[in-house]
């Protein structure tokens, strides 16, 4: 019986044996999954929490952002921490689990020389992130704080070298996946405006990681600020012993020449202008003293206004492409040109000189750049470039406040047909329809794209109530007709800007654009500045509204369309 059972199979032992063989087998697929887990994803968590409690520990102490000694503190603590804890899982495992030694030390030569290539060339790097270098360039603060990562992150991998042997060096791997949970902690601080409680909780770590320098542009912006106070209450600047007291506070304060040759500039105006805004409720009382005669001057205030806005002549260096010989010809007026930096350029026609050229300028909106296009009426040699400028920018709106002749003179040349189609260039215009208003013409054409048989509809609005001399008597007629066009464009507009033209593109295009601007601000925030408005503008399109009838337009303007609100007319 005996033998029988022996001839149906090995032995009772040496099926347990393979039992247990199986077994070791699984445990040890087990547990160097657990190993790598915790080598791996554990440290970002670490990493992460240890430089959250390092920050949170600084800001308690009263400081709004660590300096470099103290990142590189920080840092080096974490670096260690992750980097023992990381190579003492590897320890204890081997040390407690002996069956597993040869399995173990065979895994832990195959990635060592990789882990250390990649802790030699990845950790300074992710430690100098963690150290928060970001945008902040020059005055040596890069190399400094790129210093203090690279010598923290050597630092960790000697220790846990020194105490832990080889797993201590599998372990500096920490250090690397340490610095990448700083990142995610740095990603929560970015977006902590858009995601509540998790991005605030960030928010603690940010001093340490990429974040913007928080001392040119908010230099400039805390000394004006203080300098403007100052000068309501002391009468006097001290912009030089302003900034010396703040870079004792914190390093390159007003970190650029050109930013404290701003704050100058910034502060005459403040002083030779004083503050132009009103609120909407004291307008009228605001107009009545402008129409009054400065003793001191002997001019209305609207006048020594609008003498203010008069700057120093521009520099030909800012008009480059305007007065290249082969552009000159393209300027309806030899001294109403754009500025370089804000001309509307088109896409160069190869072989063609000067072919990116029109005399155009893009104006900010209250809400949006780059909202409009001021430019001039075409001439006959630039229709094609004028169609082109529509096409390329997507602007569908067209906002016309000339006729085409006045005073006996050609002010635009029609650029339009009037029944047939016409063919510009690339694009074909064709007339879809006329409306005829008390004040205005709205026409609409199809434009179409020769080269790929894309269309589009363009509306054009031709204001016909504005006198050939002076401005209109009343503003209300203007107003609807602004209303209209913003109107049309939030219905039927593309994304692209509003056109506007009249005869050069700065007087009754610069009066259209400030209103614009105005009344909508007047709407949103109840507030009304004429003279910031036109001085802004004009920073982008010289001489934009061009007189001084044309300035006090803008304010009788602003008046009218205030009363038709009730509950500010009472």
């Amino acid at each position: 019986m005996a033998a029988e059972l022996g001839g149906l199979g090995p032995p009772a032992e040496d099926i347990n044996k393979g039992e247990s063989e199986a077994d070791k087998g699984l445990i040890t697929f087990l547990t160097l999954l657990i190993a790598m887990f915790l080598m791996l994803f554990l440290p970002m968590a670490v990493g992460g929490i240890l430089c959250l409690a390092a920050s949170m520990a600084i800001r308690k102490a009263g400081e709004t952002e660590p300096d470099a000694t103290e990142v590189a503190a920080v840092v080096t603590v974490v670096l260690m921490g992750t980097s023992a804890i990381c190579g003492g899982v590897g320890f204890l495992l081997e040390t407690a689990v002996g069956e597993l030694t040869d399995v173990l030390t065979v895994y832990r030569y195959t990635v060592e020389m990789a882990v250390k290539v990649i802790f030699i060339v990845v950790s300074p790097f992710m430690a100098a992130l963690a150290a928060g270098v970001s945008v902040q360039f020059g005055k040596g603060a890069v190399k400094l704080r790129a210093a203090a990562g690279i010598g923290t992150g050597i630092l960790a991998a000697l220790r846990s070298q020194s105490i832990l042997g080889h797993w201590g060096t599998m372990g500096a791997l920490f250090g690397p996946a340490a610095a990448a949970g700083v990142a995610l902690s740095a990603a929560l601080r970015r977006s902590s405006s858009s995601y509540g409680k998790a991005g605030r909780l960030g928010a603690t770590l940010g001093a340490m990681c990429a974040t913007c320098a928080g001392v040119g542009r908010t230099g400039c912006f805390i000394v004006i600020d203080a300098m403007v106070e100052r000068i309501k209450h002391e009468k006097t600047v001290d912009i030089y012993g302003h900034v010396t007291l703040m870079r004792s506070q914190r390093n390159y304060m007003v970190q650029t020449e050109d930013q404290y040759a701003f704050i100058h500039d910034a502060l005459l105006e403040a002083v030779a202008c004083g503050n132009t805004e009103v609120p909407a409720r004291n307008l009228h009382a605001y107009i009545q003293r402008l129409t009054q005669i400065e003793p001191a001057e002997n001019v209305t205030g609207t006048e020594l206004e609008f003498k203010r806005l008069a700057s120093a002549k521009a520099h030909t260096s800012r008009f480059v492409s305007a007065n290249l010989p082969c552009n000159k010809f393209k300027n309806r007026l030899v001294n109403i040109m754009p500025y370089e930096s804000t001309r509307v350029c088109l896409q160069p026609i190869r072989g063609v000189e000067g072919s990116d050229y029109i005399n155009a300028s893009f104006i900010d909106g209250y809400r949006q750049q780059r909202a409009y296009i001021a430019t001039q009426g075409p001439l006959a040699e630039t229709t094609e470039d004028y169609w082109r400028m529509l096409w390329e920018h997507n602007s569908t709106i067209v906002v016309m406040l000339t006729k085409l002749r006045e005073m006996g003179r050609e002010k635009c040349h029609q650029y339009w047909p009037a029944e047939r189609s016409a063919r510009y260039q690339y694009f074909v215009v064709d007339p879809m329809a006329e409306y005829n208003m008390p004040q205005y013409i709205l026409r609409e054409f199809k434009v179409t794209d020769a080269r790929d048989g894309q269309s589009r509809t363009v509306r054009q609005f031709q204001f016909t109530d504005w006198p050939e001399q002076g401005v209109p008597k009343s503003g209300e007629g203007f107003i609807d007709f602004i209303g209209q066009v913003h109107k049309t464009k939030e219905q039927f507009g593309q994304d692209g800007p509003i056109t506007v033209h009249c005869s050069a593109g700065v007087g009754r295009t610069g009066v259209f654009i400030t209103l614009s601007i105005v009344l909508e601000r007047m709407r949103y925030e109840g507030v009304v500045d004429i003279f910031q408005t036109v001085k802004m503008l004009r920073t982008q399109r010289p001489a934009t509204v061009q007189t001084e009838d044309q300035y006090q337009f803008c304010y009788r303007a602003g008046l009218e369309y205030l009363g038709s609100f009730d509950h500010y007319a009472t």
